[in-house]
């Protein structure tokens, strides 16, 4: 693959009505950040059980592939068709394809390598088997990523960010990308819902977890950014209560941070939380950790 030179979104798409809303995404993205956008289709390799036993038949490794590369000239022709309808023609994104062979895992290899990839979006189904964040492939672009992951599914993420809500655990490593969140907040003129998600208040008083939220919100008071606002989401009906906050305030993007062992990213993996990412209709970002 050639060597990207300008700061790039990376669209991964299967051509469905998701993927389509995540490409649409990533163009209001580079457009108000001056971007390019990178369309990418991965696609099922040949796999062999045993010696005897092909899952895929002859031949299919071609015609997958020349499929692939005929997709996405016809969806780039289809982006560049809007791009011109809706975007300055002075600042329009370049918009590339990849055509090589990829997997999921080479594609995170390649987002893990090269610099100028500043973001990955990708269409999530609510149908794509029980693991968190619909599958295997989605979470190896998130546990090997350097980059944000941005999963789209109903609704397409507009220009028009005014509501986020930024959820986080109170580690204090979190205000730094919480600041480089601001620093697209006020690009967007967004307001920031800082959201504090703790378990149950435990019946002998937690002092460490009280200065820790004393720590976070000292934090927060100097930074430059001022429409942002903080709300501690706590007991046993978190998720309830996270999808609740999300339609009082018609929330346009929830931001989480991949931290594998935090409570937050560990509640992400139970039960009850699916319900709220296989009904997540607003985008999902994933900052890494």
């Amino acid at each position: 693959m050639r060597k990207i030179n300008k700061k790039s979104i990376l669209v991964l798409t299967d051509f469905s009505g998701y993927a389509k809303n995540a490409a649409e995404s990533a163009m209001s993205l580079a457009d108000k950040m001056k971007m390019d956008i990178i369309l990418c289709n991965i696609y099922p390799v040949p796999a062999v059980r045993s010696s005897a036993e092909i899952l895929f038949p002859t031949g299919y490794e071609d015609i997958a592939k020349q499929q692939s590369i005929d997709s996405l000239k016809i969806e780039k022709i289809r982006l560049q068709s809007i791009l011109k309808r809706d975007t300055d023609i002075s600042r329009i994104p370049g918009l590339t394809i990849i055509d090589e062979d990829h997997t999921f895992s080479t594609i995170a290899n390649l987002i893990k390598k090269e610099k100028n990839i500043t973001m990955v979006t990708i269409g999530t189904r609510h149908h794509q088997g029980n693991e968190f964040l619909f599958g295997g492939g989605i979470n190896t672009i998130v546990n090997k990523s350097n980059c944000p992951v941005l999963l789209i599914s109903e609704k397409v993420l507009t220009d028009a960010i005014k509501t986020i809500i930024f959820a986080t655990d109170l580690a204090i490593e979190d205000i730094k990308q919480l600041k480089l969140l601001t620093e697209k907040a006020d690009l967007f003129k967004s307001h920031i819902h800082v959201c504090h998600i703790s378990p149950p208040t435990p019946i002998v008083i937690d002092f460490n977890e009280e200065y820790h939220l004393s720590e976070f919100i000292q934090e927060m008071g100097k930074l430059t950014f001022k429409k942002i606002s903080f709300k501690n989401i706590q007991g046993k009906n978190i998720i309830q209560d996270l999808i609740e906050f999300e339609e009082e305030t018609h929330a346009d993007l929830l931001v989480l941070i991949h931290k594998k062992h935090s409570f937050l990213w560990k509640l992400f993996h139970e039960s009850k939380i699916k319900r709220l990412v296989t009904n997540q209709k607003s985008p999902l970002l994933i900052l890494p950790g």
